[in-house]
């Protein structure tokens, strides 16, 4: 089964890339940005569960079940 959920990349003021979900955000896992495949965590909380992965520039996972609420 295929889902279609919107998708924003974002730039920060910081010029760092986050990736928007729905209504939460995601950043770059430490470590990890220079090879093909990337964990993305929650911006919002440190605990939160929630992840993306990402291979080759493309969403082939995603984790969205969040431990907190959109601040």
């Amino acid at each position: 089964m295929l889902l279609f959920i919107p998708v924003t990349f974002l730039k920060t003021s910081k010029g760092k890339t986050h990736i928007k979900v729905g209504s939460h955000t995601f950043y770059a896992r430490g470590g990890n940005c220079k090879k093909e495949s990337q964990r993305w965590c929650c911006t919002q909380n440190k605990y939160c569960r929630a992840r993306l992965h990402v291979e080759n520039n493309a969403i082939v996972a995603i984790f969205n079940h969040h431990n907190h609420e959109k601040k």
